[in-house]
C-alpha cells in the first residue's frame, strides 16, 4: 500500500500537473516551435549539466563548449556522443551535485546487451515521467485512474497464488495483474476467462507476451467476449504481425509506446495512425546514419541518439540508444508535428553477426518472408558467435518424429533468406522459457554487440 500512496503523493504534485499541461499545450505546436522548443530546452539542460555535473562539466572544458551557444542542431552536434559503457564507468559523475544521493532511487535497465544500467531518479523525475504516460493514455481517451485494466507486463506474483496455479491477482478493484512467464495451451483458456470477466477498458502488455495469449486464442480457439477501447504495447520491438493479430484476437487499436528505462526519449502511436509520434517536451532526438551524420533523406534506417528533458538529476546527453529507426516520408493526419517513424527497425539486441562482422536485423528475415513455419510450435535463434545461428526449435506433436528433416528444413531455408552470411543449426526443445521479466524473446544473444554497432565519435 506503501507503493500506491508513494504514487498518488507524486500525481497530486505541482510537478507532474505542470508537465502534463505541457505536454497537453504544446501538442499541436508548428515544426519550427517545435524544434525553438527544443532548443531552447537543450540549452538549459546543457547549462544545468555544464554548471552542476562532474562528467558533464569537464566533456565541455575539454571540447570548448558553452551552452549558451547552442542554437542549433548542427551546434549540438559538437557535444560528443554518450553511451551505456561511458555512464557506467563514471556513474557518480553523471549525478548532479543539486541532489541529496540519499534520497534518489533507480531503476535498472534489462540488459538485453548484457550491460544493465542503473538509472537514478527524484521525485521531480518520478512525477515528470508518470505525466508522459497519463499524457498518452489521453491520446485513447483514458484514464489510469478511471478506468478498469489488465496489466501483463512480467510483474512476479505471489509464490503461493503460482502454486496454486493462480496466475492473475487483483492489485486493485479495477487493475487486474496477470503473469507473462505461464501463458500455454493449457493455461490459455483460463487466462482468456479471466480477462472476459474482469472486462478491461484497456490491457498494458508485452507485444511478445500478449501476442503469444493472441496466438492460443486463435488456434484452440478461444472466444474473447472483452472489448477493451485500447491496447497499449511498449518495453520491446511491436512488430506489424504482433499488432494485427491482437488487433484481431481482442477487436482494440494497439497503441505502440516506445522508450526506455534511461527516459530520455517517448514515442507513440496516435488514434489516426501506427506512426510513432517523438514527444518533443520528453527529449530530442536525433536520427544518424553509420557515420554519426543525421540521415540523408526519410525512410532510411538510422542510430536513434537521444537527449532526455525529464532527469535533471541524472542528465542524459545525445545518448546511443542502438534501437534503428525509419523516419517517415509522410506527416500524420493527427496534424501533431512531431518527429515521425514509420516504424523501430530493431534493438540492437534485435540484431545478429554475420561471417563477416556485419551486423544484421534478425526480424525481418523471420517475420516478413513467406518461410513455411508448418511443424514448429515454438522456435528461438541463439547466437554466440559471429556468422553462426542455432534455432532452438519445438515442434509441434505431429512433427515431433520427423524433427531431422524439419531442422533440415529451417536450416537451408535460413541460409538461403540470409544470403549466405551465416552456418545454421537446429536443436530440438520442449520448451522455451520466457526471460526474467517475462519477456518472450525470439533471439538469445549472448554476443556483445556494441562492440559492432557505430562507435564513431564520443569524447
Amino acid at each position: 500500500m506503501r507503493a500506491l500512496a508513494d504514487l498518488t503523493a507524486i500525481r497530486d504534485s505541482a510537478t507532474f500537473s505542470r508537465q502534463l499541461d505541457a505536454l497537453r499545450d504544446q501538442e499541436f505546436a508548428s515544426a519550427e516551435a517545435r524544434l525553438a522548443f527544443q532548443m531552447s530546452e537543450v540549452r538549459r539542460l546543457l547549462t544545468h549539466c555544464g554548471a552542476h555535473v562532474p562528467y558533464y562539466r569537464r566533456l565541455f572544458d575539454r571540447h570548448g563548449i558553452d551552452p549558451q551557444s547552442i542554437r542549433t542542431p548542427d551546434d549540438f552536434r559538437r557535444v560528443p556522443l554518450l553511451d551505456k559503457d561511458t555512464i557506467k564507468a563514471h556513474h557518480a559523475d553523471f549525478i548532479a551535485d543539486t541532489v541529496d544521493t540519499r534520497t534518489l532511487d533507480h531503476l535498472t535497465t534489462g540488459g538485453s546487451t548484457g550491460a544493465p544500467l542503473k538509472v537514478m531518479m527524484d521525485v521531480e523525475y518520478k512525477a515528470r515521467r508518470l505525466a508522459t504516460t497519463y499524457y498518452y493514455m489521453g491520446l485513447a481517451g483514458l484514464n489510469p485512474e478511471e478506468f478498469r485494466s489488465v496489466r501483463l507486463h512480467g510483474n512476479t506474483l505471489d509464490a503461493a497464488l503460482v502454486g496454486a496455479s493462480t496466475f492473475w491477482t487483483l492489485e486493485t478493484p479495477a487493475k487486474l495483474v496477470m503473469s507473462s512467464y505461464h501463458i500455454t495451451a493449457v493455461t490459455a483458456p483460463r487466462y482468456v476467462e479471466q480477462i472476459n470477466q474482469h472486462r478491461p477498458d484497456y490491457i498494458h502488455a508485452f507485444p511478445s507476451s500478449l501476442a503469444l495469449l493472441a496466438e492460443y486464442a486463435e488456434k484452440l480457439p478461444l472466444t474473447v467476449t472483452a472489448r477493451p477501447r485500447a491496447v497499449f504495447c511498449d518495453s520491446e520491438v511491436l512488430y506489424p504481425w504482433q499488432r494485427r493479430l491482437i488487433e484481431r484476437v481482442f477487436a482494440a487499436k494497439v497503441y505502440d509506446v516506445y522508450g526506455h528505462t534511461e527516459g530520455a526519449v517517448l514515442g507513440v502511436s496516435c488514434p489516426a495512425s501506427e506512426k510513432l509520434h517523438l514527444v518533443p517536451q520528453v527529449g530530442y532526438a536525433e536520427i544518424l546514419d553509420d557515420r554519426d551524420r543525421p540521415i540523408a533523406a526519410p525512410a532510411q534506417a538510422g542510430w536513434i541518439v537521444v537527449t532526455g528533458f525529464l532527469n535533471y538529476a541524472f542528465p542524459i546527453v545525445r545518448y546511443r540508444t542502438f534501437d534503428q529507426g525509419i523516419v517517415s516520408r509522410e506527416g500524420c493526419p493527427c496534424g501533431r508535428q512531431a518527429l515521425l517513424l514509420d516504424r523501430i527497425e530493431g534493438r540492437l539486441q534485435d540484431f545478429v553477426v554475420d561471417r563477416a562482422g556485419g551486423l544484421v536485423p534478425l526480424a525481418p528475415a523471420l517475420f516478413d518472408y513467406n518461410f513455411d513455419w508448418s511443424g514448429v510450435d515454438r522456435f528461438q535463434v541463439y547466437q554466440e558467435t559471429p556468422g553462426r545461428l542455432t534455432f532452438r526449435v519445438v515442434p509441434e506433436a505431429a512433427a515431433a518424429q520427423t524433427f531431422d528433416a524439419l531442422g533440415r528444413r529451417i536450416a537451408s531455408g535460413f541460409e538461403r533468406i540470409l544470403n549466405g552470411g551465416f552456418e545454421i543449426e537446429t536443436v530440438r526443445l520442449e520448451a522455451i522459457e520466457p526471460t526474467a521479466r517475462g519477456k518472450r524473446r525470439y533471439l538469445d544473444q549472448k554476443i556483445d554487440l556494441a562492440a559492432f554497432a557505430p562507435r564513431r565519435g564520443g569524447a
